[in-house]
């Protein structure tokens, strides 16, 4: 008897089990569906918000369109009315006076030959407003192009600008080491000041000018004209001179020559470096 009960309580819980699989699969099928609906639903409603999008500028158009129509009529109508009181004056003058035919005949004649005339002098003025339309054009772009040249040659010349800075600065704080270190030998041995200032002018040396005939011969260049018919106009450049004084101090005039590139300009500055040991 237990057996039995035991069996269909079996029999019972798996026909459950596949009842609540196959409920289990509907309800996923119906979540699925649900979803389906959901991501349809936000298609429509985006669809909706442009076909109102869309409503809106069409009558925003039409409103524009309405607006020219009515302009269109006005300008229409004014011609119509124009071309009424025209006709009516003409109708008038022909009845009182009949006698004037030919003149007018002559006057529609002459019309005719002045509107051959203007329509002449139309296509004569559009044709100069062509060319210089095209001749304004070119003028833009040559001034374009001359822009764009003065931007270049700005920019390399303000980076060129603070590269000498920047290596002037570099030599000042090196003199003025040079300079402490000498002063230091100066005050501790008498015989010292010969030696600094060989070793000082040296050093100042060795930094600014070339050091063989190659590095003079290497820093000649040419200047090429950046606008108009890029001719080149030869530029050589002198090598370093470096002069000094009795009491250390120095004025060195250097050339400094910088290439920006095969074809461009060659931008030749000249840094004057005078009497820094009266900064110290």
């Amino acid at each position: 008897m237990l057996r039995t009960t035991e069996v269909e309580l079996r029999q019972q819980l798996g026909v459950a089990s596949n009842d609540k699989a196959s409920l289990q699969n509907k309800l996923n099928e119906y979540r699925r569906k649900l979803s389906e609906v959901e991501s349809h639903r936000k298609r429509v409603e985006q669809q909706l918000q442009e076909a109102v999008r869309d409503r809106t500028v069409l009558l925003k158009r039409i409103e524009v369109l309405e607006n020219e129509k009515r302009r269109a009529d006005i300008a229409i109508n004014e011609t119509s009315r124009q071309r009424e009181a025209i006709e009516k004056s003409l109708n008038e003058m022909e009845r009182e006076n009949k006698d004037l035919y030919k003149s007018c005949d002559q006057l529609n004649t002459q019309i005719q030959e002045l509107e051959i005339e203007h329509e002449a002098r139309i296509r004569e003025l559009a044709k100069q407003r062509e060319e210089q339309d095209r001749a304004l054009q070119r003028l833009r772009n040559e001034k374009t192009q001359v822009h764009r040249l003065l931007e270049s040659s700005e920019r390399s010349q303000i980076n060129r600008i603070r590269q000498l800075e920047s290596a002037l600065a570099m030599t000042q704080s090196q003199l003025d080491a040079e300079r402490r270190r000498g002063h230091q030998f100066m005050l501790s041995s008498p015989v010292g000041a010969g030696v600094v200032g060989s070793s000082l002018r040296s050093n100042v040396f060795s930094r600014i000018a070339p050091a063989s005939d190659y590095d003079i011969l290497r820093q000649r260049s040419f200047v090429r004209s950046s606008y108009g018919s890029a001719s080149s106009i030869p530029f050589a450049t002198t090598s370093p001179r470096t002069g000094y004084t009795a009491d250390s101090s120095f004025l060195s005039s250097t050339r400094q020559t910088t290439s920006i590139g095969e074809g461009t300009s060659i931008l030749t500055k000249d840094t004057d470096i005078t009497d820094m040991s009266k900064d110290a």
